[in-house]
C-alpha cells in the first residue's frame, strides 16, 4: 500500500473519530469530503495528488477548528443491535441528503477498512 492511500486511510479514521466525537454538521462534511477526495485521487496522476493533498488538508484542519474542542477521552463505542441494511434502509427513508450521503460514505469507508465507529455514527445518525 502507498503511502498517498496510508494517508487518505489515516485521514478517513481521523475525520470518522471526530465526528463520533463530536456529531457536528461540519464533521460529518469532513467524512463525506474525504471519502470524495479518496474517489477523485484514485483516477488522478500521483504528482497531481500530491500538489492536491495539502489543499486538502488546510481544508480539512481549517473545518475542525470551526467546530470547538472535542472530547479528550477515546470514543466509546456501544455494542449496536443494529446492521448495515437496517441502517441504509432508515437512511433511505428519512429523505435528507445528508443523512443518505453520511451512511453510504460510513458504509463504503467501513467496507474498505471496517471499524465499529462507521455502523455506530451512520445508526447514530438516522435514529
Amino acid at each position: 500500500m502507498g503511502a498517498r492511500v496510508r494517508l487518505e486511510d489515516d485521514l478517513a479514521r481521523a475525520t470518522i473519530g471526530a465526528y463520533w466525537r463530536k456529531p457536528d454538521f461540519t464533521l460529518l462534511h469532513t467524512v463525506t469530503a474525504t471519502r470524495a477526495a479518496r474517489i477523485v485521487f484514485a483516477q488522478l496522476p500521483d504528482g497531481l495528488v500530491k500538489q492536491l493533498l495539502p489543499g486538502l488538508w488546510i481544508a480539512l484542519c481549517a473545518a475542525y477548528a470551526t467546530v470547538g474542542r472535542l472530547a479528550d477521552a477515546e470514543p466509546n463505542i456501544p455494542d449496536l443491535a443494529i446492521e448495515w441494511n437496517d441502517v441504509c434502509g432508515m437512511a433511505v427513508a428519512s429523505d435528507d441528503d445528508h443523512v443518505i450521503k453520511m451512511t453510504y460514505t460510513c458504509l463504503c469507508e467501513d467496507r474498505r477498512d471496517p471499524s465499529p465507529l462507521h455502523l455506530a455514527s451512520a445508526a447514530r445518525l438516522v435514529s
